[in-house]
């Protein structure tokens, strides 16, 4: 089922977002994606006033209502968080004990909020289950590459194919290559039933799925895009509960995309509980340790700066191995910190050492988003730990 819509990718893949969020539907993309039973594009066929974003994370759920207007732009209308169950989601998987639970929580939330629609775009974010690859295809027309992607995406990797896999592609443009001119596509894939489960659990909360799409696209959308030249990117860092999301783009144009459920915000969490010699069962004091300890000294203090330590590193690994092994990057211009996660006290300057200097900032939002008063809608609800970034983010996505 995985079924982000093609036209939400091409959103994401406009690189005239740098300008404007506008996206102009100007690249190829295409989606094969439904669910095993009925399609999904045949469940909404008007494109409705208001959607729901929502993003489904491990410590929280998070709803945002956007209006959308004829001229591109965004109302927040209304925003709620949930807390979820310690362990009833793992890398974006919901446990299967838990899916009746996750449903009425939910449901409840919807209900409590009042909010008006119940057409929703739901968030794919699980290092196990969502992959993003780039491919150098033969140039070929359109229609041609339409037939022939699902053949070409299979052929690269073995044991990928269409039954357990959803596909969806965007053409980046042309390139020289050492073979001659070639596509550069961008592939996103994701695995069937982890989409099919989420989407299941959405439903049976009374909802109606009109579309879903990747996190990390949902985040690159909902922020304001800097102009840098051609050989320089910038870095979405996306610090969930289990999930650690590293994006780099240029212009708003995705470039790599990696997921790591091995350095999330529960591992800072973890720590805390083991130096504070916390029983299980007390993990939500040790989350409010990590948050709101402010001393510079003591024992969250020493948990908390080992994580930030090891995780500093961490993201500044990839993202350099990720400028090494790329022939059209030179630079990493600027970090960008969404997610609970970065709330964190000491990861700023952390992560500002292990790069080398490269400035870092908190998400801010595409001028095209606002909240009814015309300002800057609210990022992050400190009860549950949620940025609703991504959120919003998905709520501006194109339905099916």
């Amino acid at each position: 089922m995985c079924a982000w819509s093609s036209t939400s990718l091409a959103r994401a893949l406009d690189p005239s977002a740098a300008q404007h969020h506008q996206h102009a539907h100007s690249m190829h993309a295409h989606s094969t994606l439904s669910t095993g039973h009925q399609p999904l594009q045949q469940r909404q066929q008007a494109m409705p006033q208001s959607i729901l974003g929502l993003d489904i994370g491990s410590a929280s759920i998070k709803i945002a209502q956007i209006a959308r207007h004829d001229d591109g732009t965004f109302t927040v209308e209304r925003q709620a968080a949930r807390p979820v169950p310690r362990g009833a989601i793992y890398d974006g998987h919901i446990d299967e004990k838990e899916r009746l639970r996750v449903a009425q929580i939910l449901a409840d939330m919807v209900a409590e909020e009042k909010f008006s629609t119940r057409d929703v775009i739901f968030g794919l974010n699980s290092s196990a289950s969502v992959f993003m690859d780039q491919m150098d295809i033969p140039v070929m027309d359109p229609a041609d590459l339409d037939k022939a992607m699902p053949y070409l995406i299979e052929a690269s990797q073995d044991g990928l194919n269409s039954h357990e896999n959803g596909f969806s592609w965007s053409v980046v443009g042309e390139v020289e290559t050492d073979h001659g001119p070639r596509l550069r596509v961008l592939v996103y894939r994701c695995f069937e039933q982890y989409a099919e489960e989420t989407a299941r659990v959405v439903e049976k909360a009374g909802l109606r799925v009109v579309g879903t799409d990747l996190n990390a696209l949902a985040a690159l959308r909902a922020i304001s895009i800097q102009t840098r030249p051609l050989r320089e990117v910038d870095a979405i860092v996306d610090i969930g509960a289990n999930v650690l999301s590293l994006m780099l783009h240029h212009n708003g144009v995705p470039k790599t995309l990696t997921l790591d459920a091995d350095n999330a915000g529960e591992v800072a969490t973890q720590q805390v509980l083991e130096a504070m010699d916390l029983d299980e069962g007390q993990e939500d004091h040790a989350e409010f340790l990590k948050i709101n300890d402010d001393h510079a000294f003591g024992i969250v203090a020493q948990a908390r700066n080992a994580y930030t330590a090891s995780l500093a590193s961490r993201i500044a690994g990839v993202l350099r191995s990720a400028v090494e092994r790329s022939d059209d990057i030179d630079a990493i211009a600027s970090v960008t910190l969404v997610g609970g996660g970065a709330l964190i006290a000491g990861l700023g300057h952390g992560l500002h050492e292990a790069l080398g200097g490269v400035p870092l900032a908190f998400a801010a939002w595409d001028p095209a988003i606002t909240d009814p008063q015309g300002g800057s809608p609210i990022r992050q609800e400190p009860r549950s730990g949620g940025d609703y970034l991504v959120a919003v983010g998905l709520g501006t996505g194109d339905v099916f």
